[in-house]
């Protein structure tokens, strides 16, 4: 293209841009001198428009029907451009004036050559409007252009003229009709409200469907009855003729001019509803406490007296709440809106009532306004944001009570609890009941009864009452605690100072009783007596606090109170009574012992003499009599020990000396081995009687090793000491050494065929071993027989057989044991918060114990011996692998059942999982029942018997591992749109997204995503307009936003923001660098602006110094 062009041509082309592109660079700088004008209010004289231009421009401007009803307030807003763009004329005409004035030689001059240049070559553009072409008229025939208007017209006979305009008067009367009750004279709750609005717009509906096409009928049929037949024949029976007439022309106008009726009513209606919203919310709220709102009227609102809604502040199930939920205003009030525009709908068309000879085969109604219409769309998207920004203050009220849920959720029985458990003082307890009364004060002060919130008026008087009679009631706690433990310890003083009062009065029955008795009464009771009456007057002390707090006793009380008080004297008189008591018993006591004494010497000297007649006994075939003997005469000088030690205690008491009576010592071991002689003698003849012919089965090996020890020493001991001095004594006892000695070879015997471990099979191999009949149940079998039939001679082969038997034995002894402890393992159930349901607790042990018993039953089938319990064997390994699998399994879905069941308890991640919500909902289910089970019988090897168990608890968790799946991508979908959400852990993740609709719900997890953020800054309406770093410095955001959406959404606009309001806050402080003191320059920015700011002005200075000095500028 550029080869076929002519080259001066394009020269020329060339030239005639950089022409152009100079004279446009021209036209811009005049523009912008004009533009950048000081404003007209800071000139003098200010050129500005007149009042009488204003208002006419206003009058002219306001005079159609549609914008009649704009307020005056919006119109000052295009007034306010009108002004501006004037201001800028008046600027141009100035600057032009003084461009003309500017002498020859200014520095102005080529500029404004330039600029008549510019401005004389955007005049000489040629127009694309083609220059009009003039034609000539053809001739116009007027009569028979008016025979055709008449034809096809209606409005050409009277009778319609004054139709349309009746038709016109009704549709006019109904368009000043609202769908709403916009003129509530007070603060109303929601349902009052609902109902108000609903009669409204029922009555508008009942009036047009009713009245309004009663009045239009009667209009037309009032007009046009005389018309008769023709174009308007009211009487036309056929469809055909009446589709072509101008009747029915007529009636599709009069239907049109009922529907514009119609949507003017439902259009101004929803604006009425909408403006009156807006003003119910015209007030900027600003939440500061409890009792605080500032209220600040905002621009173009109007000012309502009272707020619009009433709602009630109240305290449930541990939470502050309203009686009507925040989220029901929207919903019910958008309701109200909706069906405001329902009721317009199926009115029906006015032609079937008019033309009733024609066949209608359904009734046509008024088309009429729909929500989805754009209008009726941003009134509606107005309405909900109205209703949002009321609603956002009235959370912020509610959250300002949020410091009173911990009181709120306070048990006061738990409370109690505790306050006890620390065992107040006095004092502590006064400090308490004060701090509860002086909180109730707070709290009336702190708490209005009623309070205007924006829209809402809030009714905190049950709130107030709760707080003030919770309050109120703590403090009774505990004064009634303090009552019923001062109660308490008047009680245990009263009751000591009664025990004292009866020790001091029991009437004592001996030596040692009476002097205890008087070292108590005269060393103790004196100090028991100081010690109580310093109680009671810290008794007397709490009868005081709880008398200042004007706390009332019961009567038992106050009676008790008194007799404490009176003890203490009651015990000095009885204190005196007692010491003559005393004084009385202790002379007859003394006497009493002298007595005694003497009757004790005869007492001695016939024991001398018993045993002296002893030594007479050497028969031992009277080995029973002497034995009785035996226990008789230590009896009696047991006895008399006992008397010895009596009379020296008491001859102590008394202050006498001690009684000499050295012959009883000297008796008790001058008999003591005639007394081990004969009562070894009497043992040896009952066990040899009852080993040798008794039941075989009745003996117990280690007993009779045991007692054969024992009198083999007692016998050795008794010849060592007879061997001298009694030679009949030392003959019984070489006899019955012997018989001890020839008993011994029996042990063996009975040691191996009274093994535990022989059963039945044991016996009958050792019967057919020895070629004899073995039967230890039979009575006969005695050891007697055993010996007289030789088994003593074949020990050995007897000793092969119980060996096996007592191998076998180890083994069932092991399998019983293991089988007795499983009875005995039972599940710790426990309940799990407040789920309804349970959890099992330390399965550790529980674990333990089974691998162990499963390596010791797996042991048990490699032994030679497990042949008779092979079977028991295999079934309990089985029993044992079965159980574990089941409680592996067991433990395996609770583990992921307590990590779902916090995250699909919330309502948000149910909506947005559904299909992992209804597998956690089942295997829910199934754990649910399964715990309850365990709760009901928890013994571990009962509830693993159930075969089924094993399958559900596999169902169970390949269900949650598909849910754990599933809740994994929905994460991983949530960080790919957030990538900021990787630095959390799904925990943390899960947390913010379960809390999706509270924005506050993410704070504590900022400082992970956004490092060195602490928090956001959120106003009470919960718009974001900052941040604040972990050491409290502030950014305020240069574009502030509504959280909406999905959190990752809004979370991305909060970065973005971020980086902006950083960007901008530098530029800001780079700006103020140059003309501030460095010092003040770092303590008014933040750390991070500060540093980015130095290291900019230092990259700055070196560059001029090195541009300007090279190596020596950069040494200066």
């Amino acid at each position: 293209m550029f080869a076929a062009e002519d080259p001066l041509l394009y020269v020329q082309r060339v030239a005639q841009a950089h022409r152009r592109h100079r004279l446009a660079h021209v036209l811009i700088r005049y523009h912008a001198y004009i533009n950048n004008m000081p404003p007209p209010e800071e000139r003098t004289p200010a050129p500005s428009l007149t009042p009488a231009h204003v208002d006419r421009m206003m009058s002219l401007a306001l005079n159609t029907k549609k914008v009649q009803g704009v307020k005056r307030d919006r119109a000052k807003a295009l007034m306010r451009e009108v002004e501006r763009d004037y201001a800028r004329a008046m600027n141009k005409h100035q600057f032009d004036i003084m461009l003309d004035m500017i002498p020859a030689d200014s520095d102005w001059m080529p500029f404004r050559t330039a600029l008549i240049e510019a401005q004389d070559d955007e005049q000489n553009i040629p127009s694309t409007v083609p220059t009009p072409l003039i034609l000539a008229e053809p001739g116009y025939d007027f009569q028979e252009s008016l025979a055709g208007f008449t034809f096809h017209s209606f409005l050409t006979r009277p009778e319609i003229i004054s139709t349309i305009v009746k038709v016109k008067s009704e549709c006019n009367v109904v368009v000043g009709t609202s769908l709403f009750n916009t003129r509530i004279t007070k603060s109303v709750r929601l349902e009052e409200f609902e109902l108000m609005q609903t009669q409204c717009y029922n009555a508008v509906a009942a009036n047009l469907k009713d009245q309004w096409l009663t009045n239009v009928k009667n209009a037309i049929n009032y007009s046009l009855k005389d018309i008769g037949k023709g174009w308007f024949n009211l009487s036309e029976r056929q469809r055909e003729v009446y589709d072509i007439s101008k009747l029915k022309k007529f009636m599709d106008m009069v239907r049109f001019m009922m529907e514009d009726a119609l949507r003017f009513v439902a259009e101004d209606s929803l604006e009425l509803y909408a403006r009156f919203l807006e003003n119910a919310a015209g007030m900027q709220v600003k939440v500061e406490g409890t009792n605080q709102v500032i209220l600040v009227k905002a621009q173009d609102s109007v000012q309502t007296r009272f707020p619009l809604f009433f709602v009630d502040l109240v305290i449930q199930n541990g939470e502050v709440a309203f009686s009507t939920p925040p989220s029901q205003f929207e919903d019910r009030v958008l309701q109200v809106f909706d069906k405001a525009i329902v009721s317009l709908h199926n009115i029906p068309q006015i032609e079937k009532h008019i033309m009733k000879l024609l066949f209608w085969s359904s009734t046509p109604v008024l088309s009429a306004v729909y929500r989805m219409e754009p209008k009726v769309q941003g009134i509606q998207a107005r309405v909900v944001d109205t209703l949002r920004r009321a609603l956002g203050p009235l959370e912020a009220y509610r959250r300002e009570y949020d410091k009173y849920l911990a009181f709120i959720t306070l048990d006061i029985h738990q409370y109690m609890k505790e306050f006890e458990a620390k065992e107040p003082t006095l004092e502590q307890t006064r400090d308490e009941i004060e701090m509860h009364l002086r909180e109730r004060r707070a709290v009336e002060s702190a708490v209005p009864r009623d309070i205007a919130v924006g829209m809402f008026n809030v009714n905190c008087e049950g709130a107030l009452r709760f707080l003030v009679d919770k309050r109120r009631a703590m403090a009774t706690a505990v004064l009634d605690f303090f009552t019923l433990q001062t109660r308490q310890t008047c009680d245990d003083i009263c009751n000591e100072f009664l025990a004292i009062h009866r020790k001091l009065s029991d009437r004592t029955g001996s030596v040692e009783d009476l002097v205890q008795q008087k070292n108590w009464s005269t060393q103790q009771v004196p100090k028991l007596v100081a010690a109580l009456q310093k109680r009671v007057e810290t008794l007397q002390a709490n009868y005081d606090l709880l008398e200042n707090f004007c706390h009332p006793l019961p009567q038992d009380d106050f009676f008790q109170k008194w007799a404490a008080l009176g003890w203490p004297q009651r015990i000095d008189e009885q204190l005196e009574e007692t010491a003559m008591v005393q004084e009385r018993d202790r002379n007859r006591f003394q006497k009493e012992l002298m007595t005694a004494k003497d009757s004790f010497v005869e007492r001695l000297d016939e024991l001398a003499r018993m045993v002296a007649a002893f030594t007479n006994f050497v028969d031992l075939a009277k080995v029973s009599e002497a034995n009785a003997e035996v226990v008789i005469i230590l009896k009696m000088i047991k006895d008399a020990e006992d008397k010895v030690r009596l009379f020296n205690s008491r001859e102590d008491l008394f202050g006498m000396p001690k009684s000499d009576y050295d012959v009883l010592p000297q008796l008790a071991k001058d008999f003591d081995p005639y007394a081990k002689l004969w009562a070894t003698a009497f043992d040896w003849a009952q066990w040899h009687g009852a080993w040798m012919r008794g039941p075989f089965e009745a003996l117990v090996p280690d007993q009779m090793e045991k007692d054969l020890g024992h009198a083999w020493k007692t016998i050795v001991k008794a010849i060592k000491y007879f061997q001298d001095n009694h030679p009949q004594c030392l003959a019984i006892a070489l006899k019955i050494q012997d018989q001890l000695e020839s008993f011994k070879p029996h042990m063996p015997l009975v040691m191996a065929l009274r093994n535990p471990g022989m059963r039945p099979r044991h016996w009958k191999a050792l019967s057919d071993e020895l070629s004899m009949p073995l039967d230890p149940r039979n009575e006969q079998f005695t050891l007697e027989g055993l010996v007289n039939m030789g088994l003593e001679a074949k020990i050995d082969t007897i000793v092969k057989i119980t060996e096996v038997a007592g191998k076998e034995y180890n083994i069932e002894f092991a399998l019983d044991k293991m089988e007795a402890e499983w009875q005995k393992t039972i599940f710790e159930v426990i309940d799990y918060r407040d789920t309804g349901t349970y959890i099992v607790r330390g399965t550790d042990d529980i674990v333990q114990q089974l691998d162990d018993h499963l390596v010791m039953t797996q042991s048990m089938g490699f032994s030679v011996y497990k042949r008779p319990f092979e079977d028991r064997i295999r079934g309990w390994e089985h029993k044992l692998s079965y159980m574990g699998e089941v409680l592996e399994a067991w433990l395996q879905c609770q583990r992921q059942w307590l990590y779902m069941e916090p995250i699909f308890s919330s309502q948000d991640i149910n909506r947005q999982l559904p299909v992992e919500g209804s597998r956690y909902a089942s295997v829910d289910r199934t754990w649910r029942k399964i715990m309850a089970n365990a709760k009901q019988n928890p013994v571990i090897v009962q509830i693993c018997a159930d075969e089924k168990l094993l399958d559900l608890l596999h169902e169970s968790n390949n269900m949650l591992d598909l849910a754990q799946k599933g809740l994994s991508q929905y994460l991983e979908t949530k960080r790919s749109a957030f990538p900021r959400f990787y630095f959390l852990s799904n925990d943390e993740l899960l947390q913010i997204l379960s809390q999706a609709k509270d924005p506050l719900a993410v704070q504590p997890h900022l400082r992970k995503c956004f490092e060195n953020i602490s928090r956001l800054d959120f106003e009470s309406d919960l718009k974001v307009v900052g941040m604040f770093s972990e050491e409290g410095e502030y950014i305020k955001f240069c574009r502030q936003f509504y959280p909406r959406g999905n959190v990752e959404s809004w979370l991305l606009e909060v970065e973005s923001v971020m980086k902006q309001s950083v960007r901008e806050v530098i530029k800001s402080a780079l700006a103020t660098y140059p003309s501030t003191e460095r010092t003040d320059w770092v303590q008014t920015w933040p750390g991070q602006v500060v540093l980015a700011g130095s290291q900019v002005f230092w990259t700055r200075e070196v560059t001029q110094a090195i541009a300007q000095g090279g190596r020596d500028g950069l040494r200066k």
